[in-house]
């Protein structure tokens, strides 16, 4: 969508022609992607007036972006997070490993004055099959850890919306609000990863550890 500010002060999304995923001229004009949910019953269509969140591509509106660190979910305490990072790699990319780099991405994001400090306390390079992957987190999941990160191959889009899909699944207490702001902070360092989906949830066979799977 293209975004333009009213009279009123609110934000006014309008179409940038015909949306499918084969037609890449949509995107050329776009300064954002706005999120629809799924039909249910009687609501198939987004009608005039209502309002939906966007995510902002390249910040078009000179807004601060949205950030991990700035979620209410880590706005307690200060008490320090301990995280564990699976870089899930096809095989055939292992060699592209990008795991020491991710570790200090994700230390990086959740540290925060309300949040405390974090560190990563286990790290490990999966290249297993989608189907395969929540198995091996409960199996291998470090006891210290309060918090997973999943980081998926960027370059592989199907595999990391299979990997998506799949935790999706097996998690507890699906965090949508939280994966939202992770998703928009993304798009905001990157607008290609507006295309990625964004995972958060519980592992409910570790004593709710949280589990957070994101784009690499």
């Amino acid at each position: 969508v293209q975004l333009a500010v009213s009279v009123d002060g609110t934000y006014v999304a309008s179409t940038t022609g015909v949306q499918q995923s084969s037609r890449l001229m949509s995107l050329r004009d776009a300064e954002g992607l706005m999120v629809l949910p799924h039909a249910h019953g009687v609501k198939t269509k987004a009608q005039e007036g209502e309002s939906y969140p966007v995510l902002l591509l390249n910040n078009a509106l000179g807004k601060e972006p949205v950030r991990i660190r700035d979620s209410i979910h880590l706005k307690k305490p200060a008490k320090g997070v301990k995280i564990e990072v699976v870089e899930v790699v096809p095989a055939d990319r292992r060699d592209f490993s990008k795991l020491e780099e991710i570790c200090v991405k994700v230390q990086d994001a959740l540290t925060g004055s309300k949040s405390g400090s974090a560190s990563v306390v286990a790290k490990r390079i999966f290249s297993g099959s989608a189907d395969e992957l929540y198995s091996s987190i409960v199996d291998e999941f470090s006891k210290e850890a309060d918090v997973i990160v999943v980081s998926c191959d960027f370059d592989k889009f199907q595999f990391h919306l299979d990997v998506s899909n799949n935790l999706r699944k097996r998690l507890s207490k699906n965090a949508e609000s939280l994966a939202m702001q992770a998703r928009q902070g993304a798009a905001s360092e990157d607008p290609k990863a507006a295309l990625f989906e964004v995972v958060v949830g519980y592992v409910p066979e570790k004593q709710g550890a949280m589990l957070i799977c994101v784009p690499d």
